[in-house]
């Protein structure tokens, strides 16, 4: 599949004619993922049907560590611009960042209804008020149960499910042959913390009904045997530590883990602490649930710091972000004794109540190690079990949905390639036929009608890597390339002053090395390296040296040339010449 990167398409002009493919209204729903299977996030799947385009949610991914300076990944939306006169929507399944983060990108180039629970419409709205979208974006708060009527043959309805953010919902898409079951990310949780149950009954309903044809199922936890533990048994780890604490508690989670949260009110409130949110996306998200009711003792135990600041040690809990080992952290702060109004002290409890995200081990231990050294007390779900359970169903979960919808077809979403195809392996040991089980990649699209289901052609599905201003851009490949070059060898400048009129050196040049080599210890193959730039410049005609783009390139290759035979590495050569 390619794998593009880049500024997304934002004319019609401007669209590759590749994207444009036919999608006839024949009476065959066309499934297409832009994100999210063989890999953790990015999570979109659009879907067509007669002259209709939607997608199911729109998230982001964070960058790998080859990915140097970009902040986050969003899909290519290449496929929904070059159809943006069918696009009718997004549906969101919940407010974690891997299924809305990539909206405010599509939304400046598409003006479409979102559709999502109320905590969901309210996260995003905050959300895209940071880039200037909220007041003329359409949003649209569903309940549970609820049908949207897209035309008279097709319409979306919501089912509730629970996860560790309040607000979920699986997605029902009802077609005139049968509906297609999008599950969003679940787990079948027996004792919610808000107390709302996952609705057995709307899922029974639909497979009693034979109807269902396609089952879209979250595969993160497909190679986890049994059942995921309860958000509620959390609390007993929790309390022990707060039994134990003697001075001040941090508390770190994933801003989006309301659950989390509510469990850590409840418990503060239980031992006379309160607690101090810490982090833009804490604070925001906390204040939409504490707004729409979901948070309870929210305003009895929540304070803001300048009170805290009154307050003994052991009557409080700083709530913060940055349990991955962010650099720029509340918590990387506080570990490195940063922190604008809190520092930690020997005897203070840490506890951190996530998941280690893979590829993030190295900063987190570095954090943990700060943390060790400051002689604080630092818990983890890897020295303290039950601290941290997942939010995602494991395989008994996986089971029971597909014993309730009773599909069709499974087709495995949301997992790297490993959670697809164990997925699919756990469909096969249930009986379900193997050329029913289907794994698809980004960019396939399957074609589901009342007499079966075939392949369609592929559609651009790749990445568009964002680097500061959603309005400026992506990052191109020439670009990472760069940047990784920076950061393996350094750069050389190589600084000219010439005499507009004649063409000749007025000085001699000077290098400038930053990343490479220390002038200061180096100053014989400088000198070096200053003869090889003034020989190359003399060898040139000086009737060419009005076309300094060519001298500057025959300049950067006879510098990288001498660099690499006197020292094996590749600086980036940069050379700048100022007529004077």
């Amino acid at each position: 599949m390619p794998n593009t990167t880049g500024t997304p398409t934002v004319t019609d002009e401007n669209t590759n004619e590749a994207a444009k493919i036919d999608l006839p209204c024949d009476n065959k729903m066309r499934i297409v993922p832009l994100g999210g299977l063989g890999e953790i996030g990015m999570n979109m799947t659009v879907f067509c049907y007669e002259g209709l385009m939607f997608a199911i949610d729109c998230g982001q991914m964070l960058p790998d560590e080859e990915q140097l300076g970009v902040d986050m990944v969003v899909p290519d939306f290449e496929f929904v611009l070059a159809n943006r006169e069918k696009f009718v929507g997004v549906f969101l399944t919940h407010a974690h960042e891997d299924h809305i983060g990539a909206l405010p990108y599509l939304l400046q180039q598409i003006n479409c209804p979102v559709y999502g629970s109320q905590l969901t419409i309210e996260i995003v709205r905050a959300r895209l008020k940071e880039y200037g979208l909220a007041s003329t974006a359409d949003l649209r708060a569903v309940e549970p149960g609820e049908e949207i009527i897209l035309n008279n043959h097709l319409s979306v309805s919501t089912i509730h499910i629970t996860h560790s953010i309040m607000g979920a919902l699986s997605i029902v898409i009802h077609l005139p042959f049968g509906n297609i079951v999008h599950t969003g990310d679940y787990k079948i949780d027996p004792m919610p913390i808000d107390g709302k149950i996952f609705d057995y009954h709307s899922f029974a309903h639909l497979g009693e009904e034979g109807k269902v044809i396609a089952l879209l199922a979250d595969s993160t936890n497909a190679n986890k045997e049994g059942n995921s533990k309860s958000e509620a048994t959390v609390k007993g780890p929790l309390e022990q530590l707060f039994e134990q604490a003697e001075q001040k508690i941090v508390f770190a989670a994933f801003s989006s883990s309301l659950h989390r949260v509510q469990l850590l009110l409840e418990i503060a409130r239980k031992y006379g602490r309160f607690v101090v949110p810490y982090g833009l996306n804490m604070i925001r998200n906390t204040r939409i649930a504490t707004s729409l009711g979901m948070l309870h003792y929210a305003n009895e135990v929540m304070i803001d710091p300048a009170r805290a600041k009154e307050l003994p040690p052991e009557k409080l809990v700083l709530l913060c972000t940055g349990s991955q080992g962010e650099p720029m952290s509340a918590l990387n702060r506080l570990a490195i004794g940063d922190h604008q109004d809190f520092n930690l002290n020997r005897g203070d409890t840490v506890i951190l109540s996530t998941r280690f995200i893979p590829g993030n081990e190295k900063d987190i231990y570095r954090m943990i190690n700060n943390l060790y050294r400051l002689g604080t007390y630092v818990h983890y779900d890897r020295n303290t079990p039950g601290i941290h359970v997942s939010g995602h169903a494991y395989r008994d979960e996986m089971r029971l949905m597909m014993r309730l919808t009773s599909p069709k077809y499974l087709i495995p979403i949301h997992g790297e390639t490993r959670h697809l195809v164990e997925h699919c392996n756990l469909a096969l040991s249930m009986g379900f036929e193997r050329r029913n089980v289907l794994i698809m990649r980004n960019g396939n699209m399957l074609v589901i009608g009342a007499n079966g289901i075939e392949r369609g052609p592929d559609v651009p599905a790749g990445r568009t890597l964002v680097d500061g201003r959603a309005d400026i851009g992506g990052v191109s490949e020439v670009v990472l390339r760069d940047r990784k070059e920076l950061s393996n060898d350094g750069i050389l400048m190589v600084m000219l002053v010439v005499d507009r009129l004649t063409g000749e050196l007025l000085s001699a040049p000077d290098i400038v090395s930053r990343g490479f080599l220390f002038k200061d210890e180096n100053e014989e193959f400088f000198e070096q390296c200053k003869q090889v730039v003034v020989d190359s410049f003399s060898a040139s005609r000086v009737e060419a040296r009005g076309e300094w783009a060519v001298v500057k390139t025959t300049m950067r290759r006879t510098v990288r040339k001498f660099v690499k035979q006197k020292t094996g590495r590749i600086p980036m050569i940069l050379p700048v010449v100022m007529e004077v």
